[in-house]
């Protein structure tokens, strides 16, 4: 076994990665997702034409998540909830008019 020791500092490492998307990047997607525009591949044609650094695919997807998690909550439904939506909807309706859901 050796080990080997070096006085030279490393130069290999970055001091300040790039980690999600720039913040203006981040407000155009928001406002243009909240406008009905969802599909990655759409979002990436736009930001190209509006002259913004394009982003990679995968950090636009994780930024696409964290909205659809943040606007519609989880998406799952636990067996618990389901329970409770069932018992909240045991009677009738009292008229033509209550909604089901």
């Amino acid at each position: 076994m050796f080990l080997f020791e070096t006085e030279d500092a490393h130069d290999n490492h970055e001091t300040n990665p790039t980690k999600g998307l720039f913040d203006e990047v981040k407000k155009y997607v928001a406002a243009k997702y909240f406008e009905g525009i969802r599909k990655p591949k759409a979002l990436l044609d736009l930001l190209r034409k509006g002259n913004f650094t394009e982003p990679n695919k995968s950090k636009l997807e994780t930024y696409l998540r964290a909205l659809r998690h943040e606007h519609l909550g989880c998406p799952t439904v636990s067996a618990r909830e389901i329970c409770e939506w069932c018992d909240a909807r045991k009677s009738p309706p009292q008229s033509k008019d209550d909604r089901l859901f």
